[in-house]
């Protein structure tokens, strides 16, 4: 049910109808606001329609490949923080592996990038207590996306500030 309301928005979005929820077909745009879902994941399939001729097989791609990525940030930042490269190489294997990263990247749902996104946020978080400085940009860009792609994400708020009361 989720993935056809995102692409019925996307499809809105690419009509130039915004993040609505009409039918595509309609002359009218009703603005979309439900859930948890933020307008990110929406323009986010509607960016790969875009650049590869409406493929939702591009969309499972491409939130795999940044999944991937977010999980090799994460493991770099393990290995700083822990100073072991073994430990960093194991989390990061299990990470890789777990239903969470492999099951839903088949999906077209929110959960590949929302786990992209908090898993960017605790690199940065983790980057942030090793050196004793906030990363201040990291941090608000983790969450910027986070929350654009689901407005749950905003509870990532409370361990920013457990990492903010640590390193100060």
């Amino acid at each position: 049910g989720d993935a056809d309301i995102y692409m019925l928005v996307a499809a809105n979005v690419i009509k130039g109808c915004g993040v609505a929820i009409s039918a595509v077909e309609s002359t009218t745009c009703i603005p979309h606001f439900g859930g948890n879902q933020g307008p990110g994941y929406p323009l986010f399939i509607a960016l790969n329609w875009l650049f590869f001729e409406n493929s939702n097989f591009a969309t499972r791609f491409t939130q795999t490949i940044i999944v991937c990525l977010s999980i090799i940030y994460f493991v770099a930042a393990l290995e700083k923080f822990f100073k072991s490269k073994n430990t960093a190489i194991v989390v990061g294997v299990i990470i890789a592996i777990s239903p969470c990263a492999v099951a839903w990247s088949r999906f077209i749902q929110t959960e590949t990038l929302s786990l992209a996104g908090t898993l960017w946020l605790f690199s940065e978080l983790l980057l942030s207590v090793k050196n004793r400085e906030l990363r201040v940009i990291g941090i608000s860009l983790a969450l910027i996306f986070s929350s654009f792609i689901r407005l749950d994400a905003i509870a990532l708020v409370i361990p920013i500030c457990f990492a903010a009361f640590s390193v100060y």
